[in-house]
């Protein structure tokens, strides 16, 4: 079985959507239910670390794999036994431009 890793951009940007969804749209069950789909579908990653769709830029392969947690991309990399989740954010947003 994998390890899972979070780096601190994960950390805040899972931090400030929950606190968004909760805050700003009155909604603290959706944040809710969001932090708790995340952790499950990042925990599923330790048995299943390739399950995630692979990312490209510009027709080359990336580093990085991806899971869609409702609105949001999770972003990770796998390295050594070791699932490295580095990004959540908004599907909307330009997540390539955020990742480079």
């Amino acid at each position: 079985m994998y390890d899972i890793n979070y780096s601190n951009l994960y950390m805040d940007d899972f931090a400030e959507a929950l606190i968004y969804i909760k805050d700003v749209l009155k909604n603290e069950d959706a944040s809710n239910n969001l932090k708790n789909k995340a952790n499950e579908e990042i925990q599923k990653l330790k048995k299943f670390p390739y399950t995630g769709t692979r990312l490209y830029k510009e027709n080359i392969e990336t580093k990085y794999r991806y899971i869609r947690v409702d609105n949001y991309y999770v972003f990770y990399y796998v390295k050594d036994n070791i699932i490295y989740v580095d990004r959540f954010i908004y599907a909307k947003r330009d997540f390539i431009e955020l990742l480079f």
